[in-house]
C-alpha cells in the first residue's frame, strides 16, 4: 500500500509539475494567439479581390490608359503641328505669288501707259 501511496505521489508531483508548466505557457499561447489574430487580420486584404494587389493591379492598368492617352495625344499633336507648318508654308507661298503677279501687274500698267 505504501509502495502505490509512493507512485500515486509520483505521479501526483509529475501532474502538478505539467499542469504549472501548462499555467506558464498559458499566458504565451494568449499572445501567440493575439499575434496570430492580428497577422490574419493584416494579410486578409490581400487574400479578397479588393485587397492592395487588386488596388495595385488596378492603378497599373489606369497608368497604362493614361500613358497609351498620352501617346495618342502627342500622335495627333504632331499631326497637328505637320498640317500647320504645311498651310504655313502655304501661306508664304501664296503671298509670295500675291507679290510676283502684283509686281507682274505693276509692270503690265506701266507698258500700257507708255
Amino acid at each position: 500500500m505504501k509502495s502505490s501511496l509512493d507512485e500515486l505521489k509520483a505521479q501526483s508531483t509529475q501532474s502538478f509539475t505539467f499542469i504549472s508548466h501548462a499555467k506558464e505557457s498559458l499566458s504565451d499561447v494568449h499572445e501567440l494567439r493575439e499575434t496570430v489574430t492580428k497577422s490574419l487580420k493584416d494579410i486578409e486584404p490581400l487574400l479578397i479581390d479588393q485587397g492592395p494587389s487588386f488596388r495595385a493591379a488596378e492603378m497599373r492598368n489606369i497608368v497604362s490608359e493614361f500613358e497609351l492617352e498620352c501617346i495618342n495625344s502627342q500622335q495627333v499633336a504632331d499631326l497637328l503641328r505637320d498640317k500647320l507648318k504645311s498651310a504655313a508654308d502655304d501661306l508664304v507661298d501664296a503671298r509670295n505669288r500675291v507679290t510676283d503677279l502684283e509686281q507682274s501687274q505693276a509692270a503690265d500698267r506701266e507698258t500700257i501707259v507708255l
